[in-house]
């Protein structure tokens, strides 16, 4: 699963539009063989913070073509423009890797980071489910805290809150006519 965004990746001399795909990295390179071109390790030489001390920075990982093009190598730090923070956010490139599987793009243009470097912030996400039988919703409910503790489930907007809001905004919108 991935979370896609077209946003602005910087460095010290240029700027590029770039597709940020999200996702939880640890577990995408589990499942997947990416073959690497260069990694950002101990040895990497001249890089522009020590290894030791790039921990506090989220990584992103891109493609060959890509990093020649645009004059980077493991190591670098980056700035992307986040749509979920409002701003610039500052990354690791950890990796480049071979031109192959989302790096093969013809766009050249795909970067690979974790969600946790993206944020959700200002983001809702929110499921609506009908169910035919009341009694299904609390089995599922107590499903949902038993598989996924963090997502939270309870009754969405009932009838009478509907009618309620269709009330208001009808009587709200008279007001404005007669005005």
């Amino acid at each position: 699963y991935f979370a896609k965004t077209a946003s602005i990746l910087k460095t010290d001399t240029e700027s590029k539009s770039v597709l940020v795909e999200a996702t939880d990295l640890e577990e995408y390179i589990s499942k997947h063989q990416i073959k690497y071109v260069e990694i950002f390790d101990e040895n990497t030489p001249s890089p522009d913070i020590p290894y030791l001390e790039s921990a506090g920075y989220s990584s992103v990982i891109i493609g060959q073509n890509f990093a020649k093009e645009s004059n980077i190598k493991a190591g670098d730090k980056v700035e992307v423009y986040l749509p979920t923070y409002g701003m610039y956010t500052t990354l690791i490139v950890r990796a480049v890797a071979l031109n192959e599987g989302i790096f093969g793009s013809t766009a050249d243009m795909n970067i690979l980071v974790d969600f946790d470097a993206v944020g959700n912030q200002g983001q809702v996400n929110a499921v609506y489910i009908n169910f035919t039988d009341e009694a299904l919703f609390e089995k599922y409910e107590a499903l949902f805290e038993t598989y996924f503790p963090s997502v939270e489930c309870k009754e969405g907007n009932s009838y009478s809150e509907v009618v309620g809001i269709v009330t208001n905004n009808t009587l709200l919108f008279s007001i404005a006519l007669i005005f």
